[in-house]
């Protein structure tokens, strides 16, 4: 698998997770600051609880998978696959900030 499918598949990942983050934290019941003990009886034996925590639970895996799906390429470079574009480092031969300017401008340049 290559870089790119790679990034799409943990883009994807990250994106259901966080749709599934968003259905499972509807799902889930809530109380408000009501003292009422048959209140909370009935909210207790909610039937949506295993839902919504199974799809808390698959959304946090998911969005983990995803995060990491994005970084993993980019930390994964070796010598024989060199940087090239945004991903090489600005080296400044000089501490003068013309030439950091010049220096970020070809970097910016090569990266477009």
């Amino acid at each position: 698998m290559n870089d790119r499918s790679f990034l799409r598949l943990g883009a994807a990942a990250a994106v259901v997770g966080a749709l599934l983050a968003l259905a499972g934290n509807l799902l889930h019941p809530r109380f408000g600051d009501i003292a009422d003990v048959d209140l909370y009886r009935k909210i207790a034996g909610s039937d949506r609880w295993l839902t919504s925590d199974l799809l808390l639970i698959a959304a946090l895996v998911l969005s983990t998978a995803g995060l990491v799906a994005i970084v993993w390429p980019r930390s994964a470079r070796t010598p024989s696959r060199p940087r090239t574009g945004a991903d090489r480092p600005i080296v400044l031969d000089q501490p003068d900030e013309s030439v950091a300017a010049a220096k970020v401008g070809e970097t910016v340049q090569a990266a477009i």
